[in-house]
C-alpha cells in the first residue's frame, strides 16, 4: 500500500515538477467530483468544478477566475439538481456572464469580478440553441424554426437579457425551404487561432454584427449574410473556378469577404468575394501569383498529391496578423481523423455520467458543431475521431493587405498565436494520477485543474510553456 502511494506521489511530483500550485481544494466527506472545466477568456482563465454532495443530493458549481497577474477570485457557488451543460461564457467589463443548460432551462449567471457575488435568471421551457457563437465579450444563441422559415438570434453582452432578432428567410424559387434551414452548419470561432477550421460544407461566422452562413456544393459557393443591427441581408452564389476538373472546394469568411479555394491535380486557385457587393475582388493561382509558396516542384506535388487522396480535403483559413493584415493558411485534413468544434477545449472534457449518451450521439452526429461538453480524446478515438493539432507537414501561409494584395515576405505572426496544445496535454492525459483533467492556455502558461483521488484534493496548477 505504501509503495503504491509512493509511486503515485512520485508521478504527480515528476509530472508537475515545473508547475506552480495555484490552489488546493480538499474534498469534504460525501463530496464527489462530477467534472472540471478550464478555458482561457481574453488574457484571463476560467476554471469550473462540479461537485456532487451526497448529503444535500445537489451538484455544486464552484468557479475560479484567474487574472493575467495570477490573482485568483473564487466565485459564489451555484446549485443544481443534476450536472448542467455549460453553453457559453464571456466577459463584460468587471462582469463574467455564464450560461448553463439543464432540463429545458437556461440559467443565466452574472458574477461581479470584484466580489465574486452572483446574480442569476432562469428561462424555462426553452430548447437548446442549435448554434452557439462565443466571443470574448459576447454570446450569441441561434435557433432554427423551420415552420416559420426563420432564424431566432439572441445576443448577450453586458446583461442577463438578450437582444433578439428574428430573421425571415425567403423560400427558394422551387418552393422548397431555404438552404440555410436544411444545412448542417459548423460555427467557426475567429477569436482564436484557426488552424484548419471546419470541413463541413456549411459554415457559420459572426464578424461584429455581420452573421454569415456559407455552403459549398461541388464548385458552387452559396452565402447569405445578415446585419444584426440594421436587418440588411446580403446573399449570392459564386461558382468562379478556372478548373474544369475541380475536385474539392473549400471556403473561409474573413471580415466581409469570402475566400473560395478550388483544387485540381496540378494546382489550386483562390478567389476573394466581397460579401456586401457580391463582386470578385481578387484571384490567386499556384501557376502564377502563388508559385512562390512552394520551394520546389516536389513539395508542390506532394501537397497536391495528399489533398487529392480520397479521404483528404484541402483547407483554407484566414487569421489576423499583429500588423493588421490577413494571414492565409493552406492545409489539409484527413476526414478519418479530423473534426472541428467551435472551441478546442470541447475535445478534452467529459462528465463521467454523460459518456454513454454522448458516445452514441458522436457516432451518429460526429461532425455536428453544436457547442457542448464532449468526451476527452480517448473517447474520440473509440468513435473514430482524433483531436489532431500537430504541426502539419503540408501547411503554407501567405500575407495579404487590406486590399487583399500579396505582401511577399510579410510578417505571418498572428494576433492569436498557434500553440500545439495536444503536446502539452498528452503527458497529463496518459497519467492515471490525474482524474477529471482540464486545461487552458494563457500567454506563456498552461493552467490546469485535476483531481488526485488518493489525496481527495483538487489541484489548480500553472505550468510555463514554450510555443
Amino acid at each position: 500500500m505504501r509503495t503504491n502511494l509512493f509511486l503515485l506521489l512520485f508521478l504527480v511530483i515528476a509530472t508537475t515538477l515545473k508547475a506552480s500550485n495555484l490552489l488546493r481544494i480538499p474534498l469534504e466527506k460525501g463530496e464527489k467530483v462530477e467534472g472540471t472545466f478550464s478555458a482561457e477568456i481574453g488574457d484571463n482563465s476560467l476554471h469550473l468544478l462540479y461537485i456532487k454532495n451526497k448529503k444535500t443530493v445537489a451538484v455544486e458549481l464552484r468557479g475560479f477566475f484567474i487574472t493575467p497577474d495570477g490573482e485568483i477570485l473564487e466565485l459564489e457557488k451555484a446549485f443544481y439538481d443534476k450536472t448542467p451543460s455549460l453553453l457559453s461564457f464571456h466577459l463584460s467589463g468587471e462582469q463574467l456572464l455564464l450560461f448553463n443548460y439543464l432540463d429545458k432551462t437556461i440559467d443565466h449567471l452574472r458574477f461581479d469580478l470584484k466580489t465574486g457575488k452572483k446574480t442569476s435568471e432562469q428561462v424555462s421551457g426553452i430548447e437548446r440553441p442549435k448554434y452557439i457563437i462565443r466571443h470574448t465579450e459576447q454570446t450569441t444563441f441561434i435557433r432554427v424554426d423551420e415552420e416559420t422559415n426563420s432564424f431566432s438570434v439572441s445576443t448577450f453582452a453586458n446583461t442577463l437579457q438578450s437582444t433578439m432578432r428574428q430573421i425571415a428567410l425567403p423560400e427558394n424559387s422551387d418552393g422548397k425551404k431555404h438552404w440555410t434551414l436544411k444545412a448542417n452548419l459548423s460555427a467557426v470561432n475567429q477569436h482564436e487561432f484557426v488552424e484548419k477550421g471546419a470541413v463541413l460544407p456549411g459554415k457559420l461566422y459572426l464578424n461584429k454584427d455581420l452573421l454569415t452562413l456559407t455552403f459549398t456544393e461541388d464548385d458552387l459557393l452559396k452565402y447569405v449574410s445578415f446585419d444584426l443591427k440594421t436587418g440588411t441581408k446580403y446573399d449570392g452564389e459564386f461558382n468562379h473556378s478556372p478548373f474544369s476538373d475541380n475536385r474539392n472546394t473549400s471556403s473561409f469568411v474573413y471580415n466581409n469577404a469570402v475566400f473560395k479555394m478550388d483544387t485540381q491535380k496540378e494546382g489550386f486557385s483562390i478567389a476573394v468575394v466581397d460579401i456586401l457587393s457580391g463582386d470578385l475582388v481578387r484571384t490567386f493561382n499556384t501557376a502564377s501569383e502563388l508559385s512562390f509558396l512552394f520551394p520546389s516542384d516536389d513539395q508542390k506535388k506532394e501537397y497536391l498529391k495528399k489533398i487529392w487522396k480520397k479521404n483528404f480535403v484541402p483547407t483554407i483559413t484566414v487569421n489576423s496578423s499583429i500588423d493588421g493584415n490577413a494571414v492565409v493558411r493552406i492545409d489539409k485534413a484527413d476526414l478519418n481523423t479530423y473534426s472541428y468544434y467551435h472551441d478546442w477545449w470541447f475535445h478534452h472534457f467529459m462528465f463521467q455520467h454523460q459518456m454513454q449518451m454522448q458516445m452514441q450521439m458522436m457516432q451518429n452526429q460526429a461532425m455536428q458543431s453544436v457547442p457542448r461538453f464532449e468526451p476527452n480524446p480517448e473517447y474520440y478515438e473509440l468513435a473514430g475521431l482524433v483531436f489532431n493539432t500537430t504541426t502539419s507537414d503540408t501547411a503554407y501561409e501567405f500575407v495579404l493587405n487590406n486590399a487583399f494584395e500579396l505582401i511577399k515576405n510579410g510578417n505571418p505572426e498572428t494576433v492569436y498565436p498557434y500553440i500545439e496544445k495536444k503536446k502539452f496535454i498528452d503527458p497529463y492525459k496518459n497519467n492515471t494520477a490525474f482524474k477529471h483533467f482540464s486545461a487552458c492556455f494563457v500567454k506563456d502558461e498552461m493552467r490546469y485543474l485535476f483531481l488526485n483521488k488518493k489525496l481527495k484534493t483538487v489541484f489548480l496548477n500553472g505550468q510555463p510553456i514554450k510555443k
